[in-house]
């Protein structure tokens, strides 16, 4: 089974916390279940651990993929949060990627954008070899592109 988690139940699970059912554990640990967590959740375990609400963040590890859909183009130093993300990868991860095929910024929307091309460049340099687009289409918002993109 595929379970999509969000960072309460990622935190309560880690915690051990009675907020899970009883039911849950087991579920969430049995090793034919895939678990799956957005960037988001990344974003928000980074200001639950500045806050002084999460402690454990070594805990999010050996993860099987991630999907980074808008949330890229956010990040100002995508070579540095690329090697922090990939220390919280199985060396086989899948990381599913969608994004604006442009590397020209529009500020507050799109202020640090990552065209495909430009993708396959930081991911090569951080030492990923498979890169695959897996579709593209334009985006409602301007005259460029948005993109899916499959690296392993």
């Amino acid at each position: 089974m595929n379970l999509l988690l969000d960072t309460h139940v990622l935190i309560w699970w880690f915690e051990g916390s009675p907020k899970l059912s009883k039911r849950a554990p087991s579920v969430l640990g049995s090793p034919s279940n895939a678990i799956f967590i957005s960037a988001v959740v990344g974003w928000e375990l980074a200001i639950k651990v500045q806050v002084g609400k999460f402690h454990t963040p070594s805990l999010v590890q050996d993860l099987d993929g991630i999907i980074m859909a808008n949330s890229l183009h956010y990040v100002k130093d995508h070579v540095s949060f690329l090697q922090k993300i990939k220390t919280h990868l199985k060396p086989e991860a899948n990381i599913l990627i969608v994004e604006y095929d442009t590397d020209t910024p529009v500020p507050t929307w799109v202020p640090y954008p990552l065209s495909f091309s430009s993708l396959t460049t930081l991911f090569t340099h951080a030492g990923y070899t498979s890169f695959q687009k897996l579709g593209e289409r334009p985006s409602i918002y301007g005259g460029g592109n948005i993109y899916a993109a499959l690296v392993i």
